[in-house]
C-alpha cells in the first residue's frame, strides 16, 4: 500500500511540475498563477502546496539533487597535493555529463531563469551557495580555511565557468558537456594571457 501512495504522490507531483513549466513557457513565469498550474495538473490549488511552496519552486526544485550530484563530481576529481583547476575542470565535465538525459528539461528551466527577471534573486543565491560548497570541499580536502585565498578563488572560477556553459548551453544545440569544455578551454587561454 505504501509503494502505492508513493508512486501516486510522484506522479502528482510530476504532474504539477509538468503543467507549471509548460505553462510558464506559454503564458509567461509572472502571468502564470498557482491556480491555473493546479488547474492544468487536474488537482486544487491546495495540493500544488502540499508539493511546493511558491512558483519558485517548481522552477528550482531539482537544484538540491544537482547540488549533491556536483559536490560528489568535484570531490571525485581532487586528486592534486594543492588545490588546482585542473581537478576542478575535471569534477566540472564529470557533472555535466550527466545532464544529458534530462537535457530538454534542464534547458527549459536554465531558459525560464535567464529570461524571467523575478527569479535573479534566487538564482543569484543559489549560485553563492554552490560557490560556498565548492568553497567547502576545497577546504576540508586541503585543511584550509573557507577564507583561503586560493580556496575562494577556485570556488569562484568553478561556479563562473559553469554559469557561463549553462548560458551557452541554453541558446546551442551541443551537450552541456561541450559548453563546459570550451568554457573550461576559454578560462584556460585567458590566465596564460592569450
Amino acid at each position: 500500500m505504501t509503494g502505492r501512495r508513493e508512486a501516486n504522490k510522484q506522479r502528482t507531483r510530476d504532474q504539477l511540475e509538468d503543467a507549471a513549466l509548460r505553462l510558464f513557457v506559454e503564458l509567461g513565469y509572472d502571468q502564470t498563477s498557482v491556480t491555473e498550474v493546479a488547474s492544468a495538473a487536474g488537482v486544487a490549488e491546495r495540493t500544488f502546496f502540499r508539493y511546493f511552496a511558491s512558483k519558485e519552486d517548481v522552477v528550482f526544485c531539482w537544484l538540491d539533487d544537482d547540488l549533491e550530484d556536483f559536490s560528489a563530481s568535484i570531490s571525485d576529481t581532487l586528486r592534486s597535493p594543492t588545490p588546482a583547476w585542473t581537478d576542478l575542470a575535471h569534477g566540472l565535465e564529470a557533472f555535466a555529463l550527466r545532464y544529458e538525459p534530462a537535457r530538454e528539461i534542464t534547458r527549459l528551466r536554465a531558459q525560464l531563469v535567464q529570461q524571467t527577471p523575478s527569479l535573479e534573486a534566487r538564482a543569484g543565491r543559489i549560485q553563492a551557495t554552490w560557490r560556498n560548497r565548492t568553497a567547502r570541499l576545497l577546504a576540508d580536502r586541503y585543511d584550509r580555511t573557507i577564507t583561503d585565498r586560493d580556496v575562494q578563488l577556485l570556488a569562484g572560477v568553478t561556479i563562473a565557468v559553469l554559469s557561463a556553459a549553462a548560458s551557452e548551453w541554453v541558446r546551442t544545440e551541443p551537450p552541456l558537456i561541450d559548453a563546459v569544455a570550451a568554457a573550461i578551454h576559454r578560462v584556460n587561454a585567458l590566465l596564460r594571457d592569450d
